[in-house]
């Protein structure tokens, strides 16, 4: 039987076909353009992946203070550290 994986790619930085085991694009020089991260259709949106994870930290820690406002008593100085500012 033939193996009918793909083995094959376009670079999402530089829409190149290059293999998907490459730790480097051989033309753009992106560093692992196989993880599936960079080759979503969402997160092509971003032309910069590091804009993605700053902006879901950014949401992380404002659902966190969000949290905290709507429960005033999770901001309490407890003795217990699993207690400590948990909504």
């Amino acid at each position: 039987m033939t193996d009918s994986r793909k083995t094959s790619q376009l670079c999402p930085n530089c829409r190149r076909l290059i293999s998907r085991d490459e730790p480097f694009c051989p033309y753009c020089g992106i560093r692992t353009p196989g993880v599936w991260w960079k080759n979503h259709a969402f997160l092509r949106l971003f032309h910069d992946q590091n804009l993605f994870l700053t902006g879901l930290s950014g949401l992380n820690i404002a659902l966190f203070v969000l949290s905290l406002l709507m429960n005033p008593r999770g901001m309490s100085m407890g003795m217990n550290p699993f207690g400590f500012l948990s909504p």
